[in-house]
């Protein structure tokens, strides 16, 4: 057996297996996304060169957002962007918490410190607060993760459709929109945390 660069995911086999669904699946919402920005720039291809020619998920949201918004707005899709919009920030942070962070256990409890968080201060010691979570949140985001990938595939061909083009994806149905769920758990007070 290979050993393990993070052994505490031995303990916790589950959630390292979604922690890594999410971490390297965030890639497809990305995809997604170029995909909703090229009926917009009436390219793909120019599309796919937009975003993935800038380095940083938030840069790569920020110039589809700005490349988007007008269209989608004119179009009459502006709430459902907006939802968009939201669901991939929002899953971007859940990402990049995780692919950012130390892990330990705690009493009983699988613990994260995401290193962004912790040194957005610029003076002084760097604390690394360490967070709870378990197994039913990150059921949760891996839920939201699918929810905003629908959203995306829905978010495209609706917009061809509404501007009269020949549709490059079947129409879905949007899904039943979603709350965010939390970044992480909290603990029972009997955890001692």
């Amino acid at each position: 057996m290979a050993k393990n660069i993070l052994p505490v995911f031995r303990t916790f086999p589950e959630e390292g297996q979604i922690i890594g669904r999410l971490v390297v699946g965030y890639g497809v919402l990305e995809f997604y996304l170029s995909c909703c920005l090229g009926p917009a720039l009436g390219s793909d291809d120019r599309a796919l060169r937009a975003l993935f020619r800038v380095r940083s998920e938030s840069t790569r949201i920020d110039v589809a957002d700005a490349l988007m918004r007008p269209p989608y707005k004119e179009i009459g899709l502006q709430d459902k962007y907006n939802e968009m919009l939201g669901a991939i920030r929002h899953c971007k942070t859940t990402r990049n918490q995780y692919a950012h962070s130390l892990w330990r256990r705690e009493n009983g409890w699988l613990m994260f410190a995401s290193l962004d968080a912790a040194v957005k201060s610029r003076e002084g010691g760097i604390a690394v607060p360490y967070s709870p979570i378990n197994l039913a949140a990150l059921k949760a985001q891996e839920e939201y993760f699918v929810y905003t990938a629908e959203l995306l595939q829905h978010l495209w061909p609706e917009y061809e459709h509404l501007a009269g083009r020949e549709l490059s994806s079947p129409r879905k149905a949007a899904p039943k929109i979603r709350d965010q769920p939390p970044l992480d758990s909290l603990p029972p007070k009997s955890a001692g945390l």
